[in-house]
């Protein structure tokens, strides 16, 4: 409607773990079956690849913080939703990663974007 500010979002897959070697043991498989069922032309077959190619930020907190700077797209988002899927990580770990967003991701990617961005 006129006068309303344009929201935009940007969905994502996020898997955050205590450690970037845990959370590509875990994210890896997913990801390959991903890959495996994929109709079009993969770009590389290492898991950097793949997870370059599926936009999928995999790792500790500060991989995942720097893989996320390096989307320019985010910069001009009023709302950021993140999920896990094709990673498939077990309960446990999905609801770690969610936390790990939650204190340390969501606070860092209010700081830098829109003034009243939203992080789900």
């Amino acid at each position: 409607p006129a006068g309303t500010t344009p929201r935009i979002l940007a969905s994502r897959t996020a898997f955050v773990a205590d450690s970037d070697r845990y959370a590509r043991q875990v994210a890896e498989p997913g990801i390959r079956q991903q890959a495996a069922q994929y109709r079009g032309e993969l770009r590389g077959e290492r898991f950097d690849d793949l997870l370059a190619q599926f936009d999928a930020h995999v790792g500790g907190i500060d991989q995942v913080q720097h893989s996320l700077a390096q989307d320019s797209a985010l910069a001009r988002v009023t709302d950021i939703s993140f999920q896990v899927h094709s990673v498939e990580p077990s309960h446990a770990d999905t609801l770690r990663s969610i936390e790990l967003i939650a204190q340390h991701l969501a606070p860092a990617l209010r700081a830098v974007g829109e003034p009243h961005r939203r992080i789900s």
